[in-house]
């Protein structure tokens, strides 16, 4: 994988994994400190787990329509989680270290 300006890698499993990192989040995988307007559920997530590592997930029929406007520092992810439940009307579950979004009325 080659990386340029405001990509991050990520390995997982014998795969890398190239994505982009929102300018006004490029330091957040050291401080904790998130900012997102109308960013997309999939994008929050993962921008949020290069925090908090592998611990967010989206549900695989949750739709994109769910945009999230969110100023967050370092909150324990079950927060996080509740916060975005409010805010895409969504359901999540949680075993051990992962939470999984679900579409609303779909838990």
């Amino acid at each position: 994988v080659i990386l340029a300006k405001g990509d991050m890698g990520e390995k997982r499993g014998n795969d890398f994994i190239k994505s982009t990192i929102s300018p006004s989040n490029f330091n957040a995988w050291h401080t904790g400190k998130f900012s997102f307007t109308q960013a997309p559920l999939k994008t929050v997530l993962m921008e949020l787990n290069t925090f908090y590592g592998p611990v967010f997930q989206i549900d695989s029929s949750f739709s994109e329509t769910c945009l999230i406007n969110l100023s967050t520092q370092a909150q324990p992810p079950e927060e996080i989680a509740q916060i975005i439940q409010l805010l895409c009307e969504a359901s999540f579950t949680q075993q051990t270290n992962t939470i999984t979004f679900h579409p609303p009325n779909n838990p």
